[in-house]
């Protein structure tokens, strides 16, 4: 599964990418659901390593679909920009 935290992007973030995006392995470290009476809002913590050996920690919101297939403790593939 290829995970891209930033599902809406610019054009100049999808230049970006192109130029200078890199594929690594990360771990989903938490998630978390928020259901109110208007919405349901998904969070997923993601930790990562770039390939300069820092390690990055992020949170993004994603839809229902992406939260329900994984899990805490799953690797997951994603971009970055380097």
């Amino acid at each position: 599964m290829i995970f891209v935290f930033v599902m809406n992007f610019s054009s100049n973030e999808k230049t970006e990418l192109k130029k200078h995006g890199q594929l690594t392995t990360g771990i989903i470290v938490d998630g978390n659901a928020i259901k109110t009476r208007r919405a349901e809002i998904y969070d997923l913590t993601v930790r990562y390593q770039t390939k300069e050996g820092r390690v990055c920690i992020v949170k993004e919101t994603v839809g229902k679909n992406e939260f329900t297939k994984v899990h805490k403790g799953e690797e997951v593939e994603l971009i970055y920009s380097t």
